[in-house]
Formats: structure tokens, C-alpha cells, sequence
């Protein structure tokens, strides 16, 4: 006579739940050796241990339970062979998704830990490095509804471009010292190899905290230390966002740093 188990035990051998093991049988994918007329209890042998075990197998490696039924009615390995591969070309796509996310993670976490030596309000005069960038247009009125569309379609246009991230975003905006804004384009920083520059040069930067509708104010106070400091600059003001709701909980804790490029004024 051979060894039944009952669904509850077969399912505990097989460290999976009692109704996981019912819906294989109700989509035909793993059917128990016998089902008692009058109670209904299904019974299932010693020698299923090893159908269920591929099952399970199968689907430790990511394969979804209708690919699995396809795959167990194959009778080639070549079939066998040919659905595996599929299976692994799956896995490995994820694989290379997963390293993705992380590198993101690592760089969005390595953006956030330099903006800690920066100090709120503080303003000046440096230089600043090259930086390469991909642009994209903020078409006419050049308004926020229209900058919002742009970064949209920046970041759709560099999809799967690991080193796009919305930090790394960058804002050329048009300003005049009575505080009027006019948005030019949207820029990703990007690698060296790809993309047009930024040149570098000396900037008057200043890094205002608070919100964005603030940001007004904060050009105006930039302008107007750039003529005290004795220089001059065009009308275009490059702004980044270091720390937004993604690393603060107020609007009003934001960090954007503002730069323009300037030329020292020649002495009278």
C-alpha cells in the first residue's frame, strides 16, 4: 500500500501554504494522486515529492506558474532547453535593473552627503569646473507649466541612461534685477563623453534655503552683490536643487544653489 499525504502535510513538507497547494491542483499545474468521493480530502503519494519539487524549482527561478505549466508539457529538452534560456534572459534583465536601482541609490546617497558641508545663504565668487550636460528647451510662455513639461520630456528622452537623475537636474533661467524669471531650458548632467558644456569660469553662487517661489528674492540679492564685488554678468542664472522633499520634510528647509558667470569690471 503506498504512503498518502494529505494536502496540510504535503503542503508543510514542502514549506509552502496548504492553499498554494489547492490552486495548483484548480489550474491542473500539480492534481493529488486521489480525491476521496465523499469527503473530498485530497491525498497525494511518495512519488510526487519530485513533480512538486520541480514545480517549485521552477519557480524559485522567477517563471510564473502558467510558463511552468507550458514547460512541464514539453517532452524535448530541447523545448526544455529553449524556455530556460528565455527564463534566464529574463532573470538576467532584472539582474542588470536591480544594479541600476543600486547605482542610483549610491549616487542619489552620495549627492545628499556632500550637500552637509554646504552653508545655507552663503554667497560668493568662485570658480567653477566645466560640466557636461544634455539641454532641453523650455518652450513658449517659458512659464512653470511649461518647465515642468520640459524636465518631463528630459528625463523621458535619457531614460536608461544610468547617470540621469533628478539631482543631478539644472535650470537656465532668464532674470533681471527686478525679479522677473523667464525659463530658458532644462539641463542632466552627464558624463565628459556625451553632451554639450557648460564652460567653466568664475560664477557668483548663492544658496538659498527655502521655497521655490522664494527664488525670486535670492536672484535679486545675487545680482545685486555681483555689482558691489565690482563685476558684471549676462541675464541667465543656473540653478540646481541639492536638497528638496526627497531629503527634507519643508519646503522651506529646500536647498538650491544659484550661480551666474561674471567678468570683473576693468578699473576706471
Amino acid at each position: 500500500m503506498k504512503v498518502r499525504f494529505m494536502a496540510g502535510e504535503m503542503a508543510r513538507l514542502h514549506n509552502i501554504s496548504k492553499q498554494s497547494l489547492l490552486h495548483y491542483d484548480k489550474i491542473g499545474l500539480f492534481k493529488p494522486s486521489k480525491v476521496h468521493s465523499r469527503t473530498g480530502y485530497r491525498y497525494y503519494t511518495l512519488d510526487q515529492f519530485e513533480d512538486l519539487d520541480v514545480i517549485l524549482c521552477l519557480k524559485s527561478l522567477g517563471m510564473k506558474l502558467g510558463e511552468i505549466k507550458t514547460y512541464l508539457t514539453k517532452g524535448s529538452i530541447d523545448e526544455r532547453i529553449d524556455i530556460l534560456e528565455g527564463q534566464e534572459a529574463v532573470i538576467q534583465e532584472k539582474i542588470l535593473e536591480i544594479k541600476r536601482t543600486q547605482g542610483r541609490l549610491t549616487s542619489i546617497i552620495t549627492a545628499l552627503k556632500s550637500q552637509r558641508t554646504i552653508v545655507p545663504m552663503d554667497m560668493g565668487i568662485r570658480w567653477f569646473d566645466t560640466m557636461h550636460v544634455v539641454r532641453k528647451p523650455v518652450e513658449t510662455p517659458h512659464d512653470l507649466y511649461a518647465l515642468e513639461l520640459a524636465i518631463k520630456e528630459l528625463f523621458q528622452a535619457t531614460r536608461g541612461d544610468d547617470q540621469t537623475e533628478f539631482h543631478q537636474l539644472l535650470t537656465c533661467v532668464e532674470v533681471s534685477p527686478d525679479t522677473q524669471e523667464r525659463f530658458q531650458s532644462v539641463a542632466l548632467h552627464v558624463p565628459a563623453t556625451t553632451g554639450t558644456s557648460i564652460p567653466a569660469g568664475e560664477y557668483a553662487y548663492f544658496y538659498h534655503k527655502g521655497r521655490f517661489d522664494e527664488l525670486p528674492q535670492s536672484r535679486a540679492k545675487l545680482w545685486a552683490y555681483i555689482a558691489r564685488q565690482g563685476y558684471t554678468t549676462g541675464d541667465t542664472a543656473i540653478e540646481k536643487v541639492l536638497l528638496d522633499s526627497l531629503a527634507v520634510p519643508s519646503e522651506d528647509d529646500y536647498l538650491i544653489e544659484i550661480r551666474m558667470p561674471v567678468t570683473k569690471m576693468p578699473s576706471p
